[in-house]
């Protein structure tokens, strides 16, 4: 099980990771004259798989469903267990976030 101390360094990690990401897209855009949109997408969806799928999945393990602190439940209240979610071309949401993304990066 992954320490709360862990669990900080993770998302500084994801920071980090951004941040590298975008300054190796910087990078290969510059050397080819610009942004295509293909590279753009595949750190959209970088990105999408990242935040939305792995960090997600990384916490429920650190705190998983049934997981107690100081003999309370840990996932109630506000708190709500989340789920993963799984990359769906097909959902709304999904595309508009790809778009977006895109877009952002371009």
């Amino acid at each position: 099980m992954t320490s709360i101390k862990e669990s900080h360094y993770g998302a500084i990690d994801n920071v980090l990771a951004t941040i590298s990401g975008l300054l190796t897209l910087k990078m290969e855009s510059s050397k080819i004259g610009g942004k295509p949109d293909a590279i753009c997408m595949q750190f959209a969806r970088d990105m999408y798989e990242r935040d939305y799928n792995h960090t997600i999945k990384d916490l429920t393990s650190t705190f998983p469903i049934d997981f107690k602190r100081h003999g309370q439940e840990f996932w109630q209240g506000v708190k709500r267990f989340p789920d993963a979610l799984a990359f769906d071309v097909e959902e709304e949401y999904t595309q508009l976030y790809m778009f977006c993304m895109a877009n952002l990066l371009k």
